[in-house]
């Protein structure tokens, strides 16, 4: 019975680590692989690499073959999987048009500036270029990121609201 009550501890407290810390973006570069952690408090890492931190978690490893990647909390040691994307399925009323610009309206951050360059925004592609820049850069300058990351949030917004009061 003792055995039966440890094994259900281990496990509940195995599910509790992984629900804390999910793995939800990998990007292999030339340089480094580099992640991207979610976390319980939804909080999100944006792009960090082995030795780096978030939410306590450090990374410690990362295996390319099996897509583990392994990071350490209070000396415990913790493997994650990439988080399956969660894709629904869409009812398409047939009678209206689609709104090409109804995208747009629910996008924020960096995933509206990716979209925002995607569709032709060349003020846009060239802040997500020193952004990416600045993010695979030797010196990490984590002041000059946050600049651009602002800067661009800024641009989104100010080039998003131009395009969807256009009509």
């Amino acid at each position: 019975m003792k055995t039966a009550v440890v094994v259900f501890a281990l496990a509940m407290l195995a599910a509790s680590l992984r629900a804390e810390l999910a793995l939800t973006g990998i990007m292999i570069t030339a340089e480094r692989p580099m992640f991207v952690l979610s976390s319980a408090k939804e909080k999100t890492s944006g792009w960090i690499t082995i030795g780096q931190g978030f939410d306590g978690f450090t990374i410690v490893a990362f295996d390319p073959e099996s897509e583990l990647l392994a990071v350490e909390k209070d000396g415990k040691r913790q493997e994650l999987r990439l988080r399956p994307a969660k894709v629904g399925e869409a009812k398409i009323d047939e009678a209206k048009p689609e709104d090409p610009k109804a995208r747009l309206r629910t996008l924020k951050g960096l995933e509206l500036a990716y979209e925002l360059a995607k569709n032709g925004d060349q003020e846009m592609a060239g802040w997500l270029k020193r952004y990416q820049d600045a993010m695979l850069s030797q010196q990490n300058d984590t002041y000059a990121i946050k600049f651009i990351k602002k800067r661009i949030d800024e641009v989104a917004a100010k080039n998003v609201a131009k395009l969807l009061a256009e009509k």
